[in-house]
């Protein structure tokens, strides 16, 4: 026997293996990544110092690890039969299988192979035990669907239990809708909370309500959420025996769910302005907010429904002892990137003539620059430019990366002055609020800089073109003022975690039993990491 021992698989195990794990595409390069590894591990001088890739590090790791302990004098099957191997491997078998999203059907049929070798005989048979899957999940109906909760304080203990924590624990909430398909018309709303201070990948998953509409009853849907946050303020998060203080900060939210949390009037109503008492007016088929002037609503104002108009119900954040007024700021990524950024660019590209419009071989330059410029961008942002002709598929972070950074140079030269100033006004103003070290003074910059572009919008694209998100605008500066820099409340975080948790979904029924499954073994793993 080697000094690492022989992982032997005859060819028809070896086709087995690849056919069970690369039946999908998805998988095949891990496939083939994992049978190369368990070859070299036969092999007494097997070096895969430099093997790449998620799963290929896995038994990379295993084998080193085995490597050092071994020239310490410990045999072959010493090492092999110890607890500290034993322990080692299994989580790095955990972590190869939930990184890259192996189904438990392949990694069931990986173990009884690896269980062939006595060394491996161990290990379980089945992914389930490997990965310590839940046997029961437990759904609460919220009509017209079902409601799973997670848990707040279960997520920010795992966030936290291995850190040396001070002080307050301030949290950030998300409500959203999103579809998981477009064969399945079903919508899910999952609760999402961030931890101020830690990572902008430690997202907390709260609960998650699937349904074929949003939930009848919003109060039934947030409630046992709203419950456990009053609980938590009463009695605070206990880290370690230790207990501290709890606050929500804000709930981050675009502005549909924002009327639906709050239960007030939506964005197309004409109160529909969760920071002033504006009145909406009705031109040309749509509400449009032309004023800049109306005084701000306040959170007793809001609670006394001094202006019931704007009122749809009773909600059940008003419990929350929070200003609903300044808990709910204005959103940055739906607001300022999907909202007013990408109306810009459709008012030039496809907007009315007698208003504006490009010429197309003058929007073809812009794009070909755009393009151009998207090849020059650093490694840090991970999507390029595209043609403005495609702008309906833009995400919110190309329009991100537009507004900020390349728009400037591309539209110079061919956007008519009087727009590219209003274009460089919105820039400007925005990459102020966006410096985490911003100033007094230039805050108040950027606030008359936005207040200067809604001004002016409505001389160059007209009142009729006054929406939501281009009077939202002057509210801003003052969140900012609240929260600090507009990264520090905006959805782009959790826009991430609600990518993941559709990539959890395996096939269509029983998906959100699915999503809690995979969660909990994904929660499991990374307390093991931390302890």
């Amino acid at each position: 026997m080697s000094r690492l021992g022989v992982f032997f698989l005859s060819n028809r195990q070896k086709r087995r293996l690849t056919k069970n794990l690369g039946d999908d595409k998805i998988f095949t390069d891990n496939s083939s990544k994992l049978l190369k590894v368990v070859e070299g591990v036969s092999s007494s001088s097997a070096n895969i110092s430099s093997a790449a890739g998620s799963s290929s590090q896995i038994i990379s790791d295993t084998v080193t690890m085995t490597t050092y302990k071994l020239d310490s004098s410990e045999s072959d099957q010493e090492y092999f039969n110890s607890s500290d191997f034993e322990i080692d491997f299994k989580y790095k078998l955990q972590k190869w299988s939930l990184d890259n999203n192996i189904s438990h059907s392949a990694t069931s049929d990986l173990l009884k192979l690896l269980k062939t070798h006595s060394c491996l005989s161990y290990l379980p048979s089945d992914a389930r035990t490997l990965l310590h899957t839940p046997t029961k999940t437990v759904l609460r109906e919220v009509l017209p669907g079902n409601y799973c909760h997670f848990g707040l304080e279960v997520g920010i203990q795992r966030i936290l239990v291995r850190r040396k924590w001070e002080g307050k624990v301030c949290v950030q909430i998300n409500i959203d809708g999103l579809p998981i398909s477009t064969s399945d018309k079903k919508e899910w709303w999952p609760i999402l909370a961030h931890i101020r201070g830690t990572s902008t990948s430690n997202i907390i998953v709260v609960g998650i309500y699937k349904g074929k509409t949003k939930p009848i009853n919003l109060n039934n849907y947030i409630g046992e959420f709203v419950e456990e946050a009053l609980r938590l303020y009463r009695d605070g998060v206990d880290l370690n025996t230790v207990k501290f203080p709890f606050e929500i900060e804000a709930f981050v939210c675009d502005a549909p769910a924002r009327a639906f949390v709050c239960q007030i009037k939506n964005h197309t109503g004409y109160y529909g302005c969760g920071k002033c008492t504006l009145k909406g007016k009705y031109v040309e088929n749509r509400v449009v907010f032309i004023k800049t002037d109306a005084s701000v609503r306040t959170d007793q104002s809001f609670r006394d429904k001094l202006h019931p108009k704007h009122h749809n119900g009773d909600s059940a954040v008003e419990k929350l002892p929070i200003d609903i007024i300044k808990s709910f700021p204005y959103e940055y990524m739906h607001l300022v990137c999907l909202g007013v950024t990408k109306k810009l660019i459709k008012l030039w590209t496809v907007g009315k003539i007698r208003v504006f419009r490009l010429a197309p071989r003058v929007a073809a330059k812009i794009s070909k620059k755009l393009v151009k410029l998207g090849s020059c961008l650093p490694l840090e942002f991970n999507r390029k430019q595209r043609p403005l002709e495609e702008i309906d598929r833009w995400k919110a972070t190309e329009l991100r990366t537009f507004l900020l950074y390349t728009g400037s140079i591309a539209l110079k030269k061919y956007l008519p002055e009087n727009h590219y100033q209003l274009f460089m006004s919105l820039s400007v103003a925005i990459n102020i609020l966006v410096n985490p070290k911003i100033q007094d003074e230039l805050l108040s910059y950027a606030d008359s800089l936005l207040r200067y572009f809604v001004d002016q919008f409505k001389k160059i694209y007209g009142r009729v073109n006054m929406s939501y998100n281009i009077h939202g605008l002057i509210h801003l500066a003052d969140d900012v003022r609240a929260f600090g820099s507009l990264d520090k409340f905006s959805a782009f975080k959790f826009e991430n975690k609600l990518g993941q948790i559709k990539k959890l979904i395996r096939k269509p029924s029983s998906s959100l039993v699915q999503v809690h499954h995979r969660l909990a073994e994904q929660n499991l793993l990374d307390l093991t990491m931390k302890s």
